[in-house]
């Protein structure tokens, strides 16, 4: 399922926060799909589950993001003190 804050695109369902296109289910400002923005949209994206589990799947990618930068930088300083 896709979930993002600007523009979301899936097969089976979509959310977010600017425009969202899927097949069965969308949920946003903009949404286009059999649902949009109905109960039964919001029941097949299961929304409950996106708001629990979002700070944790975002907290994640930040550290898969920011651990190897860091690694990568510090690399290069030790090289470049040589």
């Amino acid at each position: 399922m896709p979930i993002s804050s600007m523009s979301s695109l899936g097969w089976e369902c979509a959310f977010s926060g600017g425009f969202s296109i899927a097949k069965e289910a969308a949920v946003g400002p903009i949404s286009i799909a059999n649902q949009a923005n109905t109960e039964t949209a919001a029941e097949i994206t299961n929304l409950a589950a996106v708001n629990q589990n979002a700070v944790l799947v975002l907290g994640a990618l930040a550290a898969l993001v920011i651990v190897p930068v860091v690694l990568y930088s510090n690399a290069v300083r030790k090289r470049m003190r040589q």
